[in-house]
């Protein structure tokens, strides 16, 4: 990814609670989101290609899964502190949750999808990420 010089100074600087090594995996994307509440656009250039390695078995990744919803529910957060448009909260405290219920449904009764596999993972990610957010968010105002 790269970022205009004056759209990362319009936007501010990416919010440390958000990376790798804090909540999880969610900087880029909450920046992203910040240049466009802005009204700055964001494009997917397809010829701009990197190679990384995420994970290199099932355990890694479940460990990315759990990192990537930590990071999104504690950037839900940051985003409802920063705009409080609503939508922040109903995703996290009502779309999320519905979606995990369905899934956990699904599998009880089996009729369990392939996305569905990850399911407690990704829960517990989400869960994670928020206490994650509280935690932070009360070290920071002492």
């Amino acid at each position: 990814m790269a970022f205009r010089r004056q759209a990362l100074l319009a936007a501010g600087l990416f919010d440390e609670r958000l990376d790798v090594g804090a909540a999880g995996c969610s900087g880029d994307s909450e920046m992203w989101h910040r240049i466009l509440k802005r009204g700055g656009l964001c494009r997917y250039e397809p010829s701009a290609v990197v190679f990384h390695y995420h994970r290199r078995d099932e355990p890694g990744l479940k460990r990315q899964l759990h990192a990537y919803m930590s990071g999104h529910a504690a950037a839900l957060l940051v985003q409802r502190e920063a705009h409080a448009s609503g939508g922040e909260l109903r995703r996290l405290l009502v779309t999320l949750p519905l979606h995990y219920a369905a899934s956990l449904k699904r599998r009880a009764l089996g009729r369990a999808r392939p996305e569905d596999a990850f399911t407690l993972t990704e829960l517990s990610g989400l869960i994670s990420g928020i206490v994650f957010y509280f935690r932070r968010s009360l070290w920071r105002t002492r």
